[in-house]
């Protein structure tokens, strides 16, 4: 279950809508990609329903397509591999690479002895303090954040729900409380909360349309390299398109 500390926002960030009224969210939609959005308090997999599956269903939307449509950033330092992927690849110097030899890969790395797998745990432990130092000067610089959206950009408000969830301090995943701090508000406190939202709304519309029209976004998508990810995403689709 996602407990991220921004399981709210991106829930926000993903859907125009508000998980706590009768009116359904409208679909994401970024370039040419399409994502539908959840039924609202969508039952979970346990079969139990409160909003932990809509909640469940923003979140993995959003992942998907920042995978989907940005892929990872070039920049950013790749994770060394761990003692098991170390073993692999020794593994694959004397054995020809297929799923059955994976899977004798496999049972042979769970029958090995602690002090054998311990050259490759003492290999991999080697190889993360240059990583982690390098995280850490790609996260101090600004890329990170730089990389996810233009600075720019104006940020979309939170709806009523969202917003009643945030001053309540309700923790990240728990949709009983999610769901509770909103039903628990007086007709008089949620109209508050909608107004605000509708304010901030029409704000950030004007916004939105002075920055659409400023130009900072392809800016911003040339500068960390985006541009051409998304150029070669569209020829991949245009390809696929002429083929059928």
């Amino acid at each position: 279950f996602l407990g991220t500390s921004h399981l709210f926002i991106m829930a926000s960030v993903a859907f125009i809508g508000n998980p706590a009224l009768p009116s359904q969210p409208q679909p994401l939609v970024v370039g040419t990609s399409r994502l539908q959005p959840p039924q609202l308090f969508a039952r979970s997999s346990q079969g139990q329903s409160g909003g932990r599956g809509w909640l469940l269903s923003c979140a993995a939307s959003v992942a998907a397509l920042i995978k989907m449509r940005k892929g990872s950033d070039p920049e950013k330092p790749k994770q060394p591999p761990a003692a098991y992927n170390l073993f692999i690849k020794d593994f694959a110097k004397k054995n020809a690479m297929s799923p059955d030899t994976m899977k004798k890969a496999g049972k042979e790395w769970k029958s090995m002895s602690a002090s054998a797998k311990d050259k490759y745990v003492k290999e991999a432990s080697k190889l993360r303090p240059a990583y982690e130092k390098a995280m850490k000067k790609y996260v101090d610089s600004g890329r990170k954040d730089l990389w996810m959206r233009d600075p720019n950009k104006p940020k979309r408000p939170l709806n009523a729900a969202l917003q009643c969830a945030m001053d309540n301090q309700v923790k990240p995943g728990d949709a009983a409380a999610f769901k509770k701090a909103w039903t628990s508000l007086t007709a008089a406190k949620k109209a508050a909360l909608e107004k605000q939202y509708q304010a901030e709304t029409a704000k950030y519309k004007k916004a939105m349309e002075k920055y659409e029209k400023s130009g900072s976004e392809e800016k911003w998508k040339k500068q960390v390299g985006l541009k051409e990810i998304e150029d070669k995403i569209e020829a991949k689709e245009e390809k696929a398109k002429a083929l059928k």
